[in-house]
């Protein structure tokens, strides 16, 4: 057959239903929209729990040592891998609000590195940050100015710190960021990861970390342990179900292109009977699964994007959510080409009579 021919033929049969285009699409988005839902939702499940992780203040370390920890050496270790951020801080001279000069509040002197640690947003240069339920408490908006008993001081960031097991001090403490000098009480480290056990000999076996707490009376904690030392991320990431997605949906796409082939297999002997060549009616059957998958797979594809917008996620982990989808999809179009060029295996013109006897 000649190009054009097959293309009118395999158009014919789309568009007079002989190819079913309506119930392919129903079957096509209910079996690969439910492993693209599956394997979205088990990726946001995984990613989920880790932020928490990280959100609770699990994957921070405090290391205590009053007055023995060198700030320089401490931002240091930001420069590790594994280290997300690090930062020293000292207990400062407390001050207190003008409108109750009796109740005195924890002031922490910080440096730039401790501000990255719990993750500060800055409102403005100069000035203190405090956390955010101490801004909702005195009634401050970003921009305003702490009255305190010693003058007023501009709030120039907040940090999220909630009660959410974590050591409680800085929930309603001051930060004043200072220049890395001196000597301070302890050094925070913020992790990447989630596995708080492992790092902790790691960074504690670094040149860094030995000389900057070289004494041994040093307390190394976590700032939270209520959700555990560890999170196993990686492998939650590799045993959840829909990892056999990309080839589950590739089986689907086969299965349901090889069903359409048998439905129609007095059709394709009869083809055969007729010396049409086996690469004209596998070429046929592709063109006709190109066009039934068009519809299905641009409905797939903006269901995900919206999914995916509504999750809110990081435009990293955003990415990487389409590209998964993307490739479920893809394996699914892939094996409907498989089961068009399988489906060949139906036009047998030995078989035509048997085929016209079973109708």
């Amino acid at each position: 057959m000649r190009l054009g021919s097959i293309l009118s033929e395999a158009w014919r049969n789309y568009t007079s239903g002989t190819a079913k285009p309506m119930l392919f699409t129903a079957l096509f988005i209910a079996g690969v929209g439910s492993l693209l839902w599956l394997e979205t939702r088990g990726i946001l499940d995984v990613y989920e729990s880790s932020a928490q992780f990280h959100q609770s203040g699990a994957s921070t370390l405090v290391v205590e040592l009053p007055g023995g920890v060198d700030p320089e050496k401490c931002e240091a270790l930001s420069e590790l891998g594994g280290v997300a951020a690090s930062g020293a801080a000292r207990l400062g001279e407390p001050v207190a609000m003008r409108a109750l000069p009796s109740a005195e509040i924890s002031v922490f002197d910080v440096t730039p590195g401790f501000l990255a640690v719990v993750e500060a947003r800055t409102f403005g240069s100069g000035g203190v940050f405090l956390s955010d339920d101490t801004l909702g408490r005195y009634g401050l908006a970003p921009g305003d100015e702490l009255t305190t008993t010693a003058g007023r001081v501009p709030v120039a960031g907040s940090f999220a710190y909630p009660d959410d097991g974590r050591s409680a001090k800085l929930g309603t403490a001051i930060l004043a960021e200072v220049p890395a000098g001196g000597t301070f009480d302890e050094c925070w480290i913020r992790l990447s990861g989630t596995y708080v056990s492992a790092a902790s000999p790691v960074l504690a076996g670094t040149p860094i970390a030995a000389a900057l707490v070289a004494d041994t009376s040093r307390v190394v904690r976590q700032l939270n342990s209520t959700l555990g030392e560890d999170l196993p991320t990686v492998e939650r990431f590799d045993a959840r179900l829909s990892a056999w997605a990309p080839a589950a949906a590739a089986a689907i796409g086969t299965g349901l292109i090889l069903a359409g082939g048998a439905r129609r297999r007095l059709e394709l002997a009869t083809a055969r009977q007729l010396n049409i060549q086996i690469g004209s009616l596998a070429l046929m059957l592709i063109i006709e699964a190109a066009c039934l998958l068009i519809v299905p797979v641009v409905f797939l594809m903006s269901a995900l994007v919206l999914l995916v917008t509504t999750a809110e996620t990081p435009p990293d982990m955003s990415s990487f959510l389409i590209a998964r989808g993307a490739a479920i999809v893809a394996m699914g179009a892939a094996g409907c080409v498989v089961g068009s060029v399988a489906a060949t295996a139906f036009a047998r013109p030995q078989y035509l009579y048997r085929y016209f006897q079973r109708r």
